[in-house]
């Protein structure tokens, strides 16, 4: 018997129903908003990994982690249900709860994260062209910047990494207004 994907939560990408695709194979894939928390689990893996003396992706691999970021488990029970960790439940057994130790400082940042998404994904045509337009401007500027920085790397390195601080920081307020404006469209809607 086949059954409506939305009958199984649990089982698919959390923002899929928004149409924000599949499942995060890479942590290229992530939201800005996730990446710290991978970096973390990425990190602890390694750790561990180096204790153990074995390779990192016995311990877990990449996208197991990119699916905990995403589905953001709160139990060994939720586990198994990020790719990589079903299956005979070694790992959970192993390594669940150290993941789950790392990932639960970001567990309320990772919700909100997602719920930003859901929000974007939800608003008008009007609000997600311009973010859109903002996005390809965004990486336009970076493009053009990594350009210069290659072309003046030999000296002023420092000035190079205030430049680029300073387009990432127009680039976050230019996301926090179209925030702003969803917000508001959905509050006065």
């Amino acid at each position: 018997m086949l059954c409506d994907i939305k009958t199984l939560p649990s089982l698919v990408d959390p923002l899929t129903t928004f149409g924000l695709g599949g499942m995060p194979d890479t942590n290229s894939e992530l939201l800005d908003g996730e990446r710290a928390a991978f970096t973390a689990l990425y990190e602890m893996k390694e750790a561990k990994a180096h204790e153990l003396q074995t390779e990192s992706y016995k311990v877990a691999q990449d996208r197991s982690l990119c699916e905990m970021v995403r589905r953001v488990p709160a139990s060994l029970d939720e586990l198994p249900l990020c790719w990589g960790f079903g299956g005979s439940g070694v790992r959970v057994q192993k390594y669940g709860q150290l993941f789950l130790d790392v990932l639960a400082p970001f567990a309320d940042d990772l919700h909100a994260v997602h719920e930003d998404a859901k929000a974007l994904y939800a608003a008008p045509d009007s609000v997600k062209a311009e973010w859109k337009e903002e996005q390809k401007a965004f990486e336009a500027a970076k493009k053009a910047m990594f350009e210069e920085e290659m072309e003046r790397y030999a000296g002023g390195k420092a000035a190079l990494a205030a430049q680029r601080e300073a387009a990432i920081a127009k680039n976050e307020a230019k996301k926090q207004k179209v925030a702003n404006d969803v917000y508001d469209n959905m509050v006065s809607s």
